[in-house]
C-alpha cells in the first residue's frame, strides 16, 4: 500500500493492465470532469492499459457516453468502454426469466432503453402518484416492481431530509406488496450543492425497516453484476484478475465491489471518500492537482493497517 499523486503513478507502480474506474465522485462532479482529469486519462490510455467506466448509473451504454462526452470525457481518447447498472438491467429484463412478465415501474426511469422494444415483458409506469400505485398494485397485478430514481430528474433532485414527507406512502405501499423489489443500486445519502439528497437506497432502506422480509435486488455495485457483463464482452479480464484494479471513492460500493472480484483497490479522496478503508493505494485525485500525502495524515495511518492489499 502507498500513497501517489496520480494515477498514471498508480499505472506506473504496478502491473495493472486494466482499470475499472467509478465516474461519479472519481472522474466527475458537478456535470463536469475533475480539472486534469482527461489529461491523465489520456496518458493511461496511451500507455496501453484498458479503462473501463463502470458506473452505478442507470442509464445504458449509449446513455453514459453521452454523459461522459458532456463531461469532456471521450470514448477511445480517455477511456476504452463503459458499463452500468443500465446495462445490467438491460439484459435482466431481455432475459427469458421474465418472459411474459409484468413490471410496474415507480417514480422516474432515466433511460427507458433498459426495458425490451419487443415484447417479452409487460411494463407499467405510474411516476410518482402515490394513490395511482395504490390502484394499479390491484389492477395491473405485477410480477415485480422497478423502484427508479426518486427525483423528476437531474435538476431537480429532492432532499433526504424530507423522505418521509416525500415518499412515506409509497414506501408503505411498496413494503406491503409482497412483490419482488428491483433498483438500480442500494447507494444512499448522495451529497450534491450543499445537501444530501434522497436515492434508490434510501427508498429501499425505509422499506427494508417496515418490512425485514421485503425481497429486494439491487444490479449495481458492490454487487457484481456489472464485471459479469463486462466480462461477457472482454473475457481476457476475468481471467487475469491479478492484473486488474478498481478505482473509486465509495468505501461502501467501489472497494466492496473490489474485494468481491478479488482485485485491487486504489482509493480516491474526494467527498465521499474520507472514511479511511483499506486500499492498496491512495491518490488525492486522479490528475492529482489538488492537496498531497500531508493534508490527510489521520487517514494515511488509518489506511498503513492494511488487510486487503495483495502482496
Amino acid at each position: 500500500m502507498g500513497y501517489r499523486n496520480n494515477l498514471f503513478e498508480v499505472v506506473q507502480d504496478s502491473s495493472v493492465t486494466t482499470l475499472l474506474v467509478d465516474m461519479d465522485k472519481t472522474l466527475t462532479e458537478n456535470g463536469r470532469a475533475y480539472p486534469g482529469v482527461p489529461e491523465i486519462m489520456e496518458r493511461i490510455i496511451n500507455s496501453g492499459v484498458q479503462v473501463f467506466v463502470v458506473s452505478n448509473s442507470t442509464f445504458t451504454s449509449e446513455g453514459l457516453l453521452k454523459n461522459l462526452a458532456e463531461r469532456n470525457l471521450e470514448h477511445q481518447k480517455h477511456f476504452t468502454d463503459t458499463f452500468s447498472v443500465g446495462e445490467v438491467l438491460r439484459d435482466f429484463f431481455a432475459s427469458s426469466a421474465l418472459q411474459n412478465k409484468k413490471v410496474l415501474t415507480v417514480f422516474n426511469v432515466l433511460d427507458k432503453r433498459i426495458f425490451p422494444t419487443k415484447g417479452n415483458i409487460e411494463v407499467l409506469n405510474i411516476g410518482f402518484d402515490a394513490n395511482l400505485l395504490r390502484r394499479r398494485l390491484n389492477e395491473f397485478n405485477p410480477d415485480y416492481i422497478y423502484i427508479g430514481t426518486p427525483y423528476p430528474d437531474r435538476a431537480s433532485p429532492l432532499p433526504l431530509s424530507e423522505i418521509c414527507q416525500n415518499f412515506g406512502e409509497h414506501i408503505e405501499l411498496l413494503s406491503s406488496a409482497g412483490k419482488p423489489l428491483l433498483s438500480g443500486f442500494k447507494d444512499t445519502n448522495f451529497f450534491e450543492n450543499g445537501r444530501y439528497i434522497t436515492l434508490q437506497g434510501d427508498i429501499l432502506k425505509e422499506i427494508a425497516k417496515l418490512n425485514p422480509a421485503a425481497s429486494i435486488k439491487t444490479f449495481g455495485k458492490p454487487d457484481t453484476d456489472i464485471f459479469t457483463v463486462l466480462s461477457r464482452k472482454y473475457p481476457e479480464v476475468k481471467y487475469h484478475k491479478e492484473s486488474v484494479m478498481m478505482v473509486g471513492d465509495n468505501p461502501e460500493t467501489d472497494l466492496i465491489f473490489a474485494r468481491n472480484l478479488g482485485i485491487g483497490y486504489t482509493h480516491v479522496l474526494t467527498s465521499t471518500g474520507l472514511s479511511g478503508k483499506k486500499a492498496n493505494y491512495i491518490i488525492p485525485l486522479v490528475s492529482g492537482k489538488e492537496n498531497s500525502a500531508s493534508d490527510y495524515p489521520a487517514l494515511f495511518n488509518l489506511l498503513k493497517d492494511n488487510t486487503f492489499c495483495r502482496s
